[in-house]
């Protein structure tokens, strides 16, 4: 017997939590549709967390496969292709990697009566929460095909930042690793085989270089210590960082400053605006827009600002007056949302502010990129050089000394 964890709607619509026993994963959503309620998730529960940690790493889809995945799907669910028939197709052409095994475990569970978000939500760590929660919405309103391409493109545009990062980082990745390598030969060799001109000169060292030497002969002396010490201090890290109240004030503390905070807010409101946005385009209601909105936003207090704003908005509360109270929102970004919901234009004046908000975004992250390579250039060119002036002038005092 297997143990398998659910959420499910009443008959009245409100959302019912719990676990179930059964064989499979087919018994299990039987005897939950035998209480009375309809299930929308299904995942069995891992044996442990050591096995949860490890299928999510060998199941794991990249930014690329899981943009690939949704464009395909909906293309063939738009050419009126059944949501498993279609799974299957891509079984067929998938082969025999990972991504093969896991649409052959996507189409088992949705041909088992289990619902698409459902599957992806029990493929451990391949597919991110707000992606699920929009495929949901998409299903929960019969406008799967059109959330399916709108997140495809959604994830084919954040795929294209990807790229312009990683080619504009390459420059600077270079930069320290030669750095790097510069140090190193400076310490392990040019230091040591200028040292007996110093013992017999009676000179003092350079503070830099003695300061080298003694970072040298401590590494030398507790290296051991000192890998314990980083282990514990990465595995105290670490634990600080799961703990919620930890992640509560990272997120807090990195909102608030100034540059870092300002990237945070754009990057959050164009997500927010863009789901909602797609959702409402395809047919969600506003709500449930929203809270498919709730887990796009990293940022825990941006998060907590859309789940405030959507229980004002199911109170009756306007969504440009419910966001207009946080941060995230600029007053001239309310401005044109109180105007779409005015014109009924909602969805287009949503879809406006997250590309001007993305763009936003984009220039600043290309502005701080080629910002980086000269700075870098920099730093590191006046470590090197005065790591290297510093040992030359020493040289050249004992020159001086013998001379004389």
């Amino acid at each position: 017997m297997a143990e398998f964890r659910y959420s499910a709607f009443s008959p009245a619509g409100d959302q019912v939590r719990g676990t179930i026993e059964a064989p499979s994963l087919a018994d299990a959503l039987r005897l939950i549709r035998d209480k009375g309620i309809l299930p929308y998730e299904t995942v069995e529960v891992a044996a442990g967390p050591a096995r949860s940690f490890w299928l999510s790493l060998s199941r794991s889809l990249g930014l690329a496969a899981r943009a690939g995945l949704m464009r395909e799907l909906a293309t063939l669910i738009k050419a009126d292709v059944n949501i498993d028939h279609a799974l299957r197709i891509m079984v067929e052409g998938a082969g025999s990697g990972e991504n093969g095994k896991l649409l052959r475990q996507l189409a088992e569970k949705v041909t088992a009566g289990q619902t698409l978000s459902a599957a992806l939500a029990a493929a451990a760590g391949s597919f991110r929460r707000d992606e699920i929660a929009m495929i949901r919405a998409g299903e929960q309103t019969g406008s799967l095909a059109a959330v399916l391409a709108q997140l495809a493109a959604f994830l084919e545009r954040r795929l294209e930042l990807r790229h312009k990062l990683v080619s504009a980082l390459v420059y600077p990745a270079l930069l320290l690793v030669m750095a790097f390598i510069s140090i190193f030969i400076i310490v392990t060799v040019l230091i040591p085989n200028i040292m007996p001109l110093f013992e017999g000169s009676g000179m003092d060292l350079p503070v830099i270089i003695s300061v080298l030497i003694g970072i040298i002969d401590f590494t030398k002396a507790f290296w051991p210590l000192i890998l314990l010490g980083l282990a514990g201090l990465g595995t105290l890290l670490y634990m600080l960082v799961k703990r919620e109240p930890s992640r509560l004030a990272i997120d807090r503390a990195l909102i608030g400053i100034p540059f870092i905070g300002a990237h945070i807010r754009k990057a959050a409101l164009g997500a927010i605006c863009r789901t909602v946005a797609t959702l409402l385009q395809s047919g969600v209601h506003l709500q449930q827009a929203m809270a498919a909105a709730v887990e796009v936003v990293g940022n825990r207090i941006a998060r907590e600002e859309v789940r405030t704003a959507r229980e004002q908005v199911i109170h009756g509360r306007r969504l440009s007056q419910a966001l207009k109270a946080g941060r995230i929102f600029d007053p001239a970004s309310a401005r044109i949302l109180a105007l779409g919901e005015e014109t009924n234009r909602l969805a287009e004046m949503l879809l406006h502010i997250a590309e001007k908000s993305e763009a936003d975004v984009a220039r600043s992250t290309e502005r701080w990129m080629a910002l980086l390579t000269p700075v870098m250039t920099l730093v590191l060119g006046l470590m090197i050089g005065g790591l290297i002036m510093s040992v030359m002038q020493a040289i050249l005092n004992v020159n001086e000394i013998a001379v004389r």
